[in-house]
Parts: structure tokens; C-alpha cells; sequence
């Protein structure tokens, strides 16, 4: 899965790190592979294509606009946990 990096923050200087890479191999590939079968799913969709969804219509590209809110919200949520735990925070 990529290059190690070095640890930082509060966890390096207390002599630990993380080592969540090996554990969390499977889960890594199970999302990889479900954002493949997603691109499969839209190959021959346009940006500006529509799909109903209970009672609305929204096109592909509304689509991909909410789901990056929703990781970039999940992601802060993850983060806030994170920073509440080791009290590190970014710049």
C-alpha cells in the first residue's frame, strides 16, 4: 500500500505509531474495489444524465457533489475524534 511515513504528534514522541495498515488491508481493497464497480457503474452516464431517487430527480453529477460532502464531513467528524483522543490538531 504506499511508502512508510514516518510518525509524528504525541503517539511518535511517546515511542508508538500506528500500525493500523496490515489490519485494515482487506477493508482498504473492499472499498477499492466498490469505487471500481462504481466507476464501472457510470461508464456510459453523463455528468448531466438524471436518476430518480424516491420522489427526485438529480443528475450524476449532483451525485458525486453530495457524496464529496459527505466524506469531507465524515472525514472532520474522524478528525474531531482523532484530535479529542491524542490532542493533536492541524494547521
Amino acid at each position: 500500500m504506499g511508502a512508510g511515513v514516518p510518525s509524528v504528534g504525541r503517539s511518535a514522541r511517546r515511542g508508538r505509531s500506528w500500525s493500523g495498515g496490515r489490519r485494515h488491508t482487506a477493508k482498504v481493497e473492499r472499498l477499492r474495489a466498490e469505487g471500481r464497480a462504481a466507476d464501472e457503474a457510470v461508464t456510459d452516464i453523463d455528468f448531466d444524465d438524471t436518476v430518480e431517487v424516491p420522489g427526485e430527480r438529480f443528475s450524476l453529477r449532483m451525485i458525486y457533489v453530495h457524496m464529496i460532502g459527505e466524506y469531507a464531513r465524515h472525514n472532520g467528524h474522524a478528525d474531531l475524534l482523532r484530535e479529542a483522543i491524542d490532542g493533536v490538531t492541524g494547521r
